[in-house]
């Protein structure tokens, strides 16, 4: 039985080097939920490798949305402490093409590893989301308009 390509040190690497977990989904549940532009797709965090987030926080709305430049997960938090704005939103980046940035060999050299078989059946087979620095729109009065028809229409 072949074993499951792993990358610990690239994986530990790319969290250092961005200060902040970078967490590993792999690419076939994320084809699922993958969005287009313009048309946010709800998701059920619970089964993706945030669900640590719905275990701590009050979670309202998981939505995955395409930009043109890439896709975003938004978790929609609640919390009353926060009034008036306690809706908080949370964004993951997902990365979904790694080796084809200009930094992949570097990162790679920098981690202590090989551009071997094993990492890039590693990167073909998962993506990651990395949580991004709270924006200005992080704390909010309502949920917006969008994420609510999201979920009213599903």
């Amino acid at each position: 039985m072949a074993q499951t390509p792993q990358a610990p040190r690239f994986h530990a690497y790319l969290e250092r080097v961005e200060n902040r977990s970078v967490l590993i989904m792999p690419r076939a549940e994320w084809a699922q939920i993958r969005p287009k532009e313009g048309t946010p797709v709800p998701v059920e965090i619970t089964a993706t490798p945030m669900a640590a987030v719905a275990q701590r926080a009050s979670v309202v709305a998981t939505v995955a949305v395409q930009f043109s430049s890439s896709p975003e997960v938004h978790i929609y938090r609640y919390d009353q402490c926060d009034a008036p704005t306690p809706y908080n939103l949370d964004r993951y980046s997902v990365w979904e093409d790694l080796p084809s940035s200009r930094s992949y060999e570097q990162i790679v050299a920098a981690a202590s590893t090989n551009d071997d078989e094993n990492l890039r059946s590693f990167m073909r087979d998962n993506v990651f989301l990395v949580k991004q620095s709270p924006g200005p729109d992080h704390w909010l009065p309502a949920l917006p308009s969008s994420v609510v028809a999201v979920f009213n229409s599903s």
